[in-house]
């Protein structure tokens, strides 16, 4: 428990670090920097992980909750779908503490099933070069309805 709390504020640490920079201050000319983030709109900390097996990570309420990064070369598309290629098939579970059952999963293969997926980019929110760290930064809602 106490080495969760450590990682989890060396993160945030590192979020607040780099937020307070206008951009991501390793991008230089050639590279575009990618980011995908969770927003958990709940009013209550989450967890999640990508393999029950795995430790699971916490996502703050009313925060946004860093997921993954990623450079490309400046030039080339900004693909959402990298995420796919990293997490491969793994459905994204959501819990309500350390200890439950999940109480949300959602599946690549149900991506494109009606409602909110996870493995759908029309279910995410873009914010493409606002002066955030980010040159295109991908946001995923988690709401109280999501987990009903």
């Amino acid at each position: 428990m106490k080495s969760m709390l450590i990682k989890t504020a060396l993160v945030l640490a590192g979020v607040l670090v780099l937020s307070s920079c206008e951009k991501w201050p390793f991008n230089g000319p050639k590279q575009e920097y990618l980011e995908w983030k969770f927003i958990n709109t709940t009013d209550r900390n989450l967890y999640f992980n990508f393999d029950p097996a795995d430790e699971r990570k916490i996502m703050s309420a009313g925060k946004l909750n860093p997921l993954m990064v990623y450079n490309i070369k400046k030039g080339n598309d900004p693909d959402f779908y990298i995420l796919y290629k990293m997490l491969v098939d793994k459905p994204f579970y959501v819990y309500l503490d350390e200890t439950s059952d999940p109480v949300r999963v959602w599946k690549r293969s149900e991506k494109e099933e009606p409602g909110k997926q996870f493995f759908n980019e029309s279910s995410w929110i873009l914010r493409k070069d606002q002066r955030e760290i980010a040159d295109y930064l991908w946001i995923f809602e988690i709401a109280p309805e999501d987990l009903e």
